[in-house]
């Protein structure tokens, strides 16, 4: 038998509003049957493929959908398990020349009591961007989001955040700009040597407790996590005394995670600390397809430099840190760093403490090694 496919020309005539405001909107009407066959189509269907709508109605679902798009939306719904499934989709549609359109699609696989059981019914929309690489970023609506919602996971927030201011100042990419800036870095001591017997599970769970920890404090402290390098951190903050609020609070839960370790005759994991302050180029390293939004300077340098000289369980900062923090701090020692490539040796203090007003107005002194992490020692005790 030879099926010609129907052009809607009508609906019911308390549908006409409907079907004549979707017209003039650019949404195409589209029925296709559960083995591909277009079975009906509004008339801007033709207008937008390049085709008559004779020559349409010869044509499957096959014909007119980008190969991946198709595969989406029709091999997918062939399973039992995804019938009867609401369809939000981004793909491309194929005119008669072969060019590919983009378009918004959605609609439905129903396999009910209505004229055509098991028909896709779909209400699609020409989507044209600006930025054509935009378009390739098809599928599923909902697939598209939780893959976007893992991919947050591993990006700074601040990151998206100026992505978007970005985008509403017209650029293609998040300008440079010089700042001043705290930044921190800390290191987790010996840790090959440490991973070296352990098999790769227990080493993964071992980094997420202690750089995972470090991590949550630094963002609690309004920190950025530029990176996360294995066993190693660098983060950016934009007031000092946060960074070194941050940097007491994480050596006292590593002071306090040993205290535990030790219980179970492990042995003890720790970091090492340095936190700088100064000027710096935050902006974008890399190509067009993959590019890095990350700090440049020297002052990033000398807190790496600080990181490296500090002795381990310590936390050492530079001059230019203190002068921000001097009246919050406990100096224990102080040093000077010969630094490759400086005329000047790099002035820095150890600290063991840090002192701040908290959300209530209270006074607050932390330190290192405080009458909690007695309370631990007396536990191994």
């Amino acid at each position: 038998m030879n099926h010609t496919a129907e052009n809607i020309n009508s609906l019911k005539s308390g549908d006409i509003y409907l079907k004549e405001l979707l017209s003039l909107l650019g949404y195409i009407i589209l029925e296709i049957s559960d083995t591909g066959r277009i079975l009906r189509f509004s008339k801007n269907l033709p207008e937008t493929l390049g085709y008559n709508k004779f020559q349409l109605s010869g044509l499957t679902a096959k014909d007119i959908f980008f190969e991946q798009t198709y595969t989406d939306l029709f091999r997918r719904h062939t399973q039992k398990s995804n019938r009867d499934r609401k369809i939000n989709y981004r793909g491309f549609m194929t005119d008669a020349n072969g060019k590919k359109i983009f378009m918004h699609i959605s609609g439905i696989h129903q396999e009910d009591e209505s004229s055509n059981p098991g028909a896709y019914h779909f209400v699609i929309h020409r989507l044209d961007l600006p930025d054509k690489s935009l378009s390739l970023d098809t599928g599923y609506y909902d697939e598209n989001l939780k893959a976007n919602k893992i991919v947050r996971r591993y990006l700074p927030p601040v990151l998206y955040e100026q992505a978007k201011h970005a985008v509403k100042d017209g650029h293609d990419k998040i300008p440079d700009e010089v700042k001043y800036l705290t930044f921190l870095f800390a290191d987790l001591v010996s840790f090959t040597t440490f991973a070296e017997n352990k098999n790769p599970k227990e080493v993964m769970e071992t980094l997420n407790l202690s750089i995972g920890a470090a991590s949550a404090t630094i963002v609690h402290w309004n920190g950025v996590m530029d990176k996360i390098m294995g066993d190693a951190i660098m983060a950016i903050f934009e007031n000092p005394l946060d960074a070194v609020i941050a940097a007491v609070e994480i050596q006292k839960q590593f002071y306090m995670f040993n205290q535990l370790r030790s219980l179970q005759s492990l042995e003890n994991l720790n970091i090492r600390i340095g936190i700088n302050t100064g000027n710096c180029i935050y902006g974008s390293i890399g190509m067009d397809k993959y590019m890095e939004w990350t700090v440049i300077g020297d002052a990033v340098n000398s807190a790496s430099r600080l990181e490296k000289s500090c002795t381990v369980g310590g936390i050492l900062i530079s001059k230019e840190t203190l002068g921000h923090v001097k009246e919050n701090v406990h100096v224990t020692d102080s040093t000077q760093l010969q630094v490759k490539g400086k005329k000047h040796s790099l002035e820095a203090y150890y600290i063991d403490q840090v002192s701040f007003t908290g959300t209530n107005n209270e006074a607050i002194k932390l330190s290192i090694q405080d009458e909690f992490s007695q309370d631990f020692q007396d536990m191994k005790l």
